[in-house]
């Protein structure tokens, strides 16, 4: 289905109970393991009774089964459980899906087997959006605003319309826009003329590739209590979640909920679709999804992120995107706060996920991370594991780290770490006014090792006073420092290029010379208005812009038409943010037009 605009709130369950699959073959003697290979295992094991639930040999099913596994080593005895793959009774095989963290012992440390029986999957789930699935992957061969055409070959010919609900621009130009199919029409079943309900803000093109299928989009999942038992969150398999995006999913609010003791909090599975029907084999996607200020109470694992697909393309481009996961609080997760596991073949589905102001505490991991991902972000975490290490990063993985802090574990980080990792939070700075203006710019490392960092610029007028420096690692910084020369001014709206290296990589800041000077002790603003050219009208208006957490809109301040011999001096400012517009009067059309605008950020 193609759901969207559901507000969900102030909902509670209590204990609820997801059924626990029980053996119904036990104590099968296991006489061999296989190596692990792409994410199982096979065992061999006496012979597997052909009456047990009526079955015949080679009819045992496995989809939502389990095999319960008896470990032996020395006087120590450990249980395992693993989802079955295939079973072959006639040679009395079993294929088990594995972790490659935790693997099964090939040594003959193995002793007993047993078989667990199917149950409902979905037995445990509270809120589950399933359903929204990718029925066509591909590019089109022309675009406009709002109509794409496609090839005569393409698959899309041969997908029934009713299932084309939404379009999402998962690589290319005009990655992440998702819009609403208006129609799909064919002309002699040589092409396939697609119109969506709005234009795209950024013009898709013939490269670009997209997704059709449906979407759960826009929904406010808010203030509400999902609550388990402690027996879903044991080794025993069931599908115990707490809000499951299963499926394609955008723009879902889930905000200020309490999740206690599920198996899996908040399950994000933009699967592979088996079900198109023109080609097997489509990826879903998650995009802009927004995780804020959620209570995870000794959940197995809080957050997971995987494909769920036997059958994924091999050439996704997204499937993770721009999902931001902020300011949460888990306590006592038994496995991890955040579980991400996607097949090799989607190495760079997952592009910018931002996790930032999360305090995780007593985690028996924090990351199980066995994925290369793309661009995640980690900012001002507080983190606390009883692991020795918090983080094992995947190989491919790459991040950015800013100011987490770690307790708890002998190691931070492990596993293939990122180096310096050179990070200019501004890249774009204003300085001006009268007299000798200064700047500083922060420079950052966002890597696990020192990083060198030096800077250069080519424009004579600017002067750097600190061009260079170290930085140790994500919780320090070093600052980059310049000035303007009063007899080097440039005129005003001149910019300037400084240029930033470190470990290799490469980054510039321009410096926008406006004629805009603070004053440090009233608030007040002054503009050089020589920025005009001589005898023109001006006049201009102040907006008050507020703040972050409490934004303004439609406060305007008048300061009518203006001297432009003369500075202009706007007292008063301060705390906020504020937009100047200067207009210049139009003797052809005679028409005050707007000439130029910018923003002043006053926040202390």
């Amino acid at each position: 289905l193609y759901s969207r605009n559901a507000y969900i709130a102030n909902n509670e369950t209590q204990n609820l109970i997801a059924r626990i699959p029980t053996p119904f073959v036990s104590n099968l003697v296991v006489n061999t393991v296989g190596a692990y290979s792409g994410g199982y295992q096979l065992i061999t094991c006496a012979d597997i009774p052909d009456e047990y639930h009526g079955f015949g040999n080679d009819s045992i099913p496995w989809s939502g089964g389990e095999v319960e596994l008896t470990l032996v080593e020395g006087s120590v005895t450990t249980v395992k459980t693993h989802r079955i793959k295939t079973t072959d009774a006639a040679n009395n095989t079993v294929l088990v899906a594995v972790n490659s963290w935790g693997t099964i012992p090939v040594d003959g440390t193995v002793g007993l087997l047993a078989f667990k029986d199917i149950i409902d999957q979905n037995s445990g789930e509270q809120l589950l959006l399933e359903g929204p699935i990718t029925y066509f992957f591909g590019s089109p061969a022309s675009v406009s605003s709002s109509e794409m055409v496609f090839d005569p070959d393409d698959v899309l010919l041969g997908v029934s319309s009713s299932k084309l609900q939404v379009a999402s621009i998962v690589g290319g130009r005009g990655v992440g826009q998702s819009r609403r199919i208006a129609s799909v029409i064919t002309s002699n079943s040589t092409i396939a003329v697609v119109t969506f309900e709005e234009p795209w803000r950024v013009l898709p093109d013939s490269d670009s590739v997209l997704n059709f299928g449906k979407l759960s989009d826009h929904y406010a999942i808010y203030g509400n209590k999902f609550d388990a038992q402690p027996s879903a969150t044991g080794d025993e398999h069931s599908a115990s979640a707490g809000v499951s995006l299963w499926g394609s999913s955008g723009n879902m609010d889930i905000v200020n909920n309490t999740f206690s003791e599920l198996r899996t909090a908040i399950p994000i599975t933009p699967y592979g679709s088996s079900e198109g029907e023109a080609n097997v084999g489509t990826m879903c996607q998650s995009m802009f999804n927004f995780i804020y200020s959620n209570r995870f109470e000794n959940c197995r694992t809080d957050i997971t992120r995987n494909n769920a697909s036997s059958n994924p393309p091999t050439d996704v481009d997204v499937t993770f995107l721009g999902n931001v996961f902020r300011g949460n609080h888990s306590t006592g997760a038994l496995y991890a706060f955040l579980s991400s596991s996607l097949t090799a073949d989607l190495a760079d589905a997952g592009n910018i996920s931002v996790w930032q102001d999360n305090t995780v505490v007593n985690a028996a991991t924090v990351v199980m991370d066995s994925t290369e991902l793309a661009n995640q972000i980690w900012i001002n975490n507080i983190l606390h594991s009883a692991n020795s290490v918090g983080w094992s990063i995947a190989n491919g993985n790459t991040v950015a780290l800013r100011g987490n802090t770690w307790t708890g574990v002998s190691a931070s980080y492990a596993g293939t770490l990122p180096s310096g990792v050179l990070e200019l939070p501004i890249r774009m700075i204003n300085i001006g006014g009268s007299g000798t203006a200064t700047g500083e710019v922060p420079i950052w490392n966002s890597g696990t090792s020192p990083m060198d960092w030096s800077a250069s610029t080519t424009n004579s007028w600017l002067r750097l006073l600190k061009s260079s420096g170290s930085i140790p690692d994500e919780n320090s910084q070093d600052v980059l420092s310049f000035e303007l020369e009063s007899d080097a001014a440039p005129a005003a709206g001149s910019q300037a290029v400084i240029t930033v290296t470190g470990e290799g990589q490469t980054k510039q800041i321009t410096v926008y010379f406006s004629g805009v000077q603070f004053s440090d002790g009233d608030g007040a603003v002054l503009v050089d208005l020589s920025i005009f050219e001589s005898g023109s009208r001006v006049r201009a208006t102040v907006e008050d812009l507020g703040t972050p957490e409490n934004p303004r809109t439609g406060e305007f301040r008048n300061l009518g038409e203006l001297n432009i011999t003369e500075e202009l001096i706007v007292p008063g400012l301060a705390n906020h943010a504020y937009r100047f517009v200067f207009e210049v009067y139009d003797d052809t059309s005679a028409a005050w037009v707007t000439n130029r605008s910018f923003t002043v950020n006053r926040q202390r």
